[in-house]
């Protein structure tokens, strides 16, 4: 398919910067902005690095990193001697999904239209933190099985997840066997002979620690979202406590609430 015309669009104009979040991902979420909603259609030549600097009143430093984090996300792509062009199929992000359903991360990214993936970083027995102990209800100095996995939305990273779960579940085949396909949830499932049947999620704003930007390709400024799950089968029995460390510019959540006499009861013994 032969490009379309070239047009830089250098008299393009944009939000003003703001205190508080770091130049380049203001600058990326501006660009970004430009191409959902078609300014920057797909093929297009971006401006160029002075251009935009001089339109944003900033150095062509800082617009060299907001282009890598579009390049990451796969909304730009560079070509050497040529430029930087949008790419003719973006990905428009953030993946924006609900939390109403009992669904897993994978179900959500997907339902998001988007390709889900895991990188499966560690799976072992180990000592669990307090809250671990509580949420599952396991005795003190017992070890538990933890999976320390990357979630990924069409090959980017987009969530940091621990998942904690019962000594006798995690020895079960279908947990310890369980590849970069494999839905945790429905391993539970397997290995439990019962149907999860509730959750309790906890929303709370996170700093990026090191091990977070290096797994997530994040800056150490950027805030992130913890989402703190403990997952019921029958009789409130708990089997997986899991912490999602989600990047929340490319993974955001919403929740549809409804008149009280539509809402179902809290889960109950």
């Amino acid at each position: 398919m032969k490009p379309p015309e070239d047009k830089t669009s250098n008299d393009q104009s944009y939000e003003p910067l703001v205190r508080g979040t770091p130049l380049p991902i203001q600058i990326a979420r501006a660009i970004a902005e430009r191409i959902r909603s078609g300014d920057l259609p797909p093929g297009s030549k971006v401006p160029s690095e002075p251009a935009l600097a001089a339109q944003f009143g900033v150095s062509r430093a800082t617009i060299r990193e907001a282009t890598r984090l579009l390049v990451g996300e796969q909304l730009l792509q560079a070509e050497r001697g040529r430029g930087t062009f949008v790419r003719y199929e973006p990905h428009l992000w953030p993946v924006n999904t609900g939390l109403e359903e009992l669904v897993s991360m994978t179900d959500l990214i997907e339902r998001a239209g988007y390709k889900a993936g895991t990188q499966l970083l560690e799976r072992r027995l180990v000592n669990p933190p307090a809250e671990v102990i509580k949420a599952l209800d396991v005795a003190a100095g017992a070890q538990v099985g933890m999976l320390r996995r990357i979630r990924l939305a069409d090959g980017v990273p987009v969530a940091y997840s621990l998942d904690y779960v019962k000594p006798d579940l995690f020895r079960m085949g279908d947990i310890m066997g369980m590849d970069a396909t494999s839905s945790l949830l429905a391993s539970l499932e397997r290995a439990t002979g019962k149907r999860i049947t509730g959750a309790v999620t906890r929303i709370e704003p996170i700093a990026a620690t090191p091990e977070l930007v290096t797994a997530l390709g994040v800056t150490k400024q950027q805030n992130l979202l913890l989402l703190r799950e403990t997952y019921y089968v029958e009789h409130h029995e708990a089997v997986l406590y899991s912490e999602n460390r989600i990047n929340s510019e490319l993974l955001s959540f919403y929740v549809r609430r409804t008149p009280m006499s539509q809402t179902p009861g809290p889960l109950t013994g």
